[in-house]
């Protein structure tokens, strides 16, 4: 041995450096890397489940947006009707009102005529009875007129005599 190398403890360490680097491959790296390699699927299937999730989410979010525009054209149609309805009441009442109006006129005319009628009539029994007293008037002043020019002409050829 030239150099005082002895292979036999050269190969000896070598074995041991190979017991050595296979046990702590089996007993470290092997486990370790099945831990990673776990939570590397674990951390992708996430990413995936993630992403999924997201999609699902994106296509519950259209959904009700499509849902909410639907819901908001059916509210815009439900007001259009209800400004109808209210409008057709409202000209319903316009023309219910009107029709008692014209039904009011008609009878204030009624009435205004039966007044008329019954004011022209107490106007004719009051002219007839001025009419008939004045009538009377006349006929007792002009029989007392006829009755006094009696009495003056049959007391004048008294007076004269007299």
């Amino acid at each position: 041995m030239p150099l005082n190398i002895d292979f036999q403890q050269i190969l000896l360490h070598l074995f041991n450096f190979a017991i050595l680097a296979g046990g702590l491959y089996f007993l470290l790296y092997k486990p370790i890397r099945a831990f990673m390699e776990e939570r590397t699927r674990a951390i992708e299937d996430r990413v995936k489940a993630a992403a999924h999730q997201m999609d699902e989410a994106n296509t519950v979010k259209a959904s009700y947006e499509e849902k909410l525009a639907a819901l908001d054209q059916e509210m815009e149609q439900k007001r259009r009707e209800a400004e109808k309805d209210i409008e057709s009441r409202r000209q319903a009442a316009l023309n219910e009102a009107k029709k008692e109006a014209d039904q009011v006129m008609i009878k204030a005319r009624e009435n205004a005529e039966k007044e008329r009628s019954i004011i022209l009539e107490d106007a004719q029994n009051e002219i007839r009875q001025m009419a008939s007293k004045a009538t009377e008037k006349l006929v007792r002043d002009s029989l007392n007129n006829v009755y006094d020019e009696f009495l003056d002409k049959a007391g004048s050829p008294r007076r004269q005599d007299g």
